[in-house]
């Protein structure tokens, strides 16, 4: 009696889903997927860098800075513009149309903050895109 080596393997030509089956599938997999999105996000930190520590060798780089705030200003469009001070300065930009939740109110001289964003420079000058605003945590 010869055994085929083939009859060990499914057929996938035979096997058939219904339309109820894929979309069960593929909700599971979503719910799945964010849960993994989820996790990376909360298990991901940025490590806070030292404002005197940011370079033209960390332009286009997301870092995390923490200081004092101060000269706000914010424009008759909705733009805010300040410097964060430690040691040395640098200036932060929060574009309106970022969708930040904080309101400019909440941003106050001689408080601390806490930013996350991307280092540009602009007309010669460092500063940091802000993405988002945290509290004065310099974990």
């Amino acid at each position: 009696m010869m055994i085929s080596p083939h009859t060990n393997f499914v057929n996938l030509r035979e096997i058939t889903l219904d339309e109820r089956s894929i979309k069960k599938i593929c909700v599971l997999l979503s719910f799945l997927g964010l849960a993994i999105i989820y996790i990376m996000e909360i298990s991901t930190t940025i490590a806070s860098t030292q404002i005197s520590e940011i370079t033209n060798d960390n332009i286009g780089e997301y870092v995390k800075a923490c200081g004092i705030v101060d000269k706000k200003y914010v424009t008759e469009k909705g733009h805010i513009f300040f410097n964060l001070k430690e040691n040395s300065s640098i200036k932060v930009v929060i574009f309106k149309n970022n969708n930040n939740p904080t309101p400019p109110e909440k941003i106050e001289n001689n408080k601390p903050l806490c930013v996350e964003g991307t280092v540009k420079l602009y007309k010669g000058e460092l500063e940091i895109i802000c993405d988002r605003l945290l509290t004065d945590s310099r974990e």
